[in-house]
């Protein structure tokens, strides 16, 4: 009972940091859009908006949960503090973030003219790519160095790695698959946006051990991280490969996008989110 208040005190200051960050998130997107936001989202029901939306605003609290348990509600206010620094972190990379995934996935298009068009197929990706980088800014917050210096470099430095990986899983895929994947999102596939969306997220599960933990020099620290970018990219185009060659043996992955089979594509997500999660699991005991 005595830990009740202390407690208490320390849940209310999380929640009103993270629903700081989030609603400050939410209002500068909406401030950085020509259009009106609430018009698209809850008048014209854009459901391929909202995924981006709503994909950014998760990546947002699942990359804080890694500073969540260092709340020392002891030093109340030292670590409100941290609290609030590490959150603008998190926000400021976010909203790198949002304006390099538009680069990435069509540098010779618009995207938000494909959101605004309620193209589900990019806003299932892009909703990917922001849980993706999310979850690989949690790892980069984990851990400290053997001084400040290293801790806030290695915490920078893991994430330009962490978002380049991201870019790079999206340009693999791309350049592996035996169909030209940009013209099926510009079309809307859906089936083809939910495979893309899933490896994304999967690899960065994996990859999250990579950039998680204390860092004491920067030859492992590189070393650990390409090594498990490397077992999440074999992994995932292993699981890929058995999926379609045992698990789907009706229709291959290409055929169930041809036809917009979604159930088919969503099962492949599945199985690959699950060996990801597992690997990821397995390595973290390492």
């Amino acid at each position: 009972m005595s830990s009740f208040f202390p407690d208490l005190v320390r849940a209310l200051v999380i929640v009103a940091v993270l629903l700081f960050y989030i609603g400050l998130l939410w209002r500068v997107l909406d401030w950085i859009t020509p259009f009106d936001d609430w018009d698209e989202l809850f008048v014209k029901g854009n459901v391929a908006y909202l995924a981006q939306r709503v994909g950014l605003l998760v990546a947002q609290p699942i990359a804080m949960l890694a500073v969540i348990g260092q709340f020392d509600v002891g030093n109340l206010w030292p670590s409100a503090r941290t609290l609030l620094i590490e959150g603008a972190w998190v926000f400021t990379a976010l909203l790198l973030a949002y304006f390099f995934v538009d680069w990435v996935l069509f540098p010779k298009v618009a995207n938000r003219e494909l959101l605004l068009a309620d193209n589900r197929a990019v806003g299932v990706v892009e909703a990917g790519f922001y849980i993706g980088i999310g979850l690989l800014l949690n790892g980069s917050l984990t851990g400290d160095g053997n001084s400040w210096v290293m801790t806030v470099s290695s915490t920078v430095v893991f994430y330009v790695l962490g978002l380049a990986f991201v870019m790079g899983v999206y340009w693999l895929h791309e350049a592996v698959t035996s169909y030209d994947l940009r013209a099926r999102l510009r079309d809307g596939n859906l089936a083809a946006g939910i495979e893309l969306a899933a490896v994304l997220v999967s690899a960065s599960v994996v990859t999250r051990v990579g950039v998680a933990g204390d860092i004491d020099g920067w030859v492992e620290a590189f070393g650990w991280f390409f090594l498990t970018a490397a077992t999440a990219v074999v992994l995932l185009y292993l699981v890929r490969w058995i999926g379609n060659r045992l698990l789907t043996r009706r229709h291959t992955i290409a055929e169930a996008q041809e036809a917009g089979s979604t159930t088919v594509a969503a099962f492949q997500a599945t199985t690959l989110l699950v060996a990801a999660t597992i690997v990821a699991a397995t390595l973290s005991a390492i």
